[in-house]
C-alpha cells in the first residue's frame, strides 16, 4: 500500500492512475450491501439512486413501506393493487410483457431479468406475501422493469415513474379506508 500511495502522488499521470478506479469502485458495492436485504431481486438497488445510461435515469427514491398487522397484509396488498390499476389506465402493467408481446420476447428478456407484472403479483405473489414491503419490492420492480426496458424518452418510461411515484400515497389511502394503524410519517393527511 506505501508504494501504491508513494507512486501514485508523485507520478499521478503514469499507468498507476489505471489501478486506481477498482479502489473507487469497491465503494458503491459496500454501499450497495446495505440495500441487498430490501432488494431481493437483484445485488443492487438501482431505485436508491440515478443511473447513468444514455443521459440521467430518474428513479422515485420512496421509503420502505413499514409493518402492519400480518392478518391485513393480503386485504392491504389486494386494495393497493385494485388501485394501482385503476390508475393504470392503459394496462400498461397488467400482464407480462414477454407473455403478451411473443414477438419481443428474447429481446425483453436478455435486458429484463425478473419479469413483474400486476397479473404475476396477484397470481405468482400475492398467496406468499408475508408482509406488505413485499409487494412494494414487487411494484418497484414492475415499474423499474418498464423503465429499463423502454428508456427515459418513451411515455412508457414517464407512466411508468408516475405510477411509481403513486405507490407510497396508495398505500397510505388502502391503508386509511382498511382502518390499518400506520406511524405517523406515512399517516399524512
Amino acid at each position: 500500500r506505501s508504494k501504491r500511495r508513494r507512486s501514485g502522488g508523485d507520478d499521478s499521470t503514469s499507468g498507476e492512475d489505471a489501478k486506481e478506479p477498482p479502489m473507487k469502485r469497491g465503494r458503491p458495492r459496500k454501499k450497495s450491501e446495505r440495500y441487498k436485504s430490501r432488494d431481493l431481486h437483484s445485488s443492487h438497488d438501482p431505485s436508491r439512486r440515478k443511473t447513468v445510461v444514455g443521459g440521467y435515469q430518474y428513479y422515485p427514491d420512496l421509503p420502505a413501506w413499514p409493518e402492519i398487522n400480518p392478518r391485513k397484509v393480503h386485504r392491504v396488498v389486494k386494495l393497493v393493487l385494485s388501485k394501482l390499476r385503476s390508475l393504470d389506465t392503459e394496462n400498461c402493467f397488467e400482464n407480462p410483457v414477454h407473455e403478451e408481446y411473443p414477438d419481443m420476447a428474447e429481446e425483453y428478456l436478455k435486458r429484463v431479468s425478473t419479469p413483474m407484472s400486476f397479473s404475476t403479483i396477484e397470481q405468482l405473489q400475492l398467496p406468499n406475501y408475508e408482509r406488505v414491503g413485499e409487494l412494494q419490492e414487487d411494484l418497484i420492480l414492475t415499474f423499474r422493469n418498464c423503465c429499463i426496458f423502454n428508456g427515459e424518452d418513451s411515455e412508457f418510461y414517464r407512466q411508468a415513474i408516475k405510477m411509481w411515484q403513486s405507490i407510497n400515497d396508495t398505500f397510505t389511502e388502502a391503508c386509511r379506508e382498511l382502518q390499518v394503524h400506520l406511524p405517523p410519517r406515512f399517516a399524512k393527511t
